[in-house]
């Protein structure tokens, strides 16, 4: 969807930049790419999971934000022991392996149940 495509332009904008400005850009997109994917995933879920593990499922995305982000401050601390040589490009090269499983994964995601019945597909 329109989230994916500001993900994929945030992430390879984020890489390619040399300037700050450029780098800032990147990531506004992203985080634009990320709104707009998050709510509705959170949405999905709320539709297809069963009542009695719902609110399992439910904290799973949240967990896996936390996880992310506990990753890359792992990843920054042991790739750059001084910020003046840094190799903070490493990091950044790291972010595209979510975006490529994002990619592959998102055909194969059922429609929402109420898509499915507010377009009568009732079958499906």
């Amino acid at each position: 969807g329109l989230g994916n495509v500001f993900i994929f332009k945030g992430v390879f904008l984020s890489i390619l930049s040399v300037e700050w400005f450029l780098f800032f850009i990147s990531r506004v997109l992203l985080g634009f790419g990320v709104g707009l994917q998050f709510p509705s995933s959170v949405n999905l879920l709320i539709e297809i999971m069963p009542k009695l593990r719902r609110s399992f499922y439910l904290s799973l995305p949240y967990f896996s934000v936390m996880f992310g982000e506990i990753s890359s401050i792992y990843l920054i601390w042991k790739n750059v022991p001084d910020l003046k040589n840094s190799n903070w490009r490493f990091v950044l090269n790291i972010s595209i392996i979510p975006l490529f499983l994002n990619i592959i994964i998102i055909p194969f995601m059922l429609e929402s149940p109420r898509f499915l019945f507010n377009n009568n597909f009732y079958s499906e």
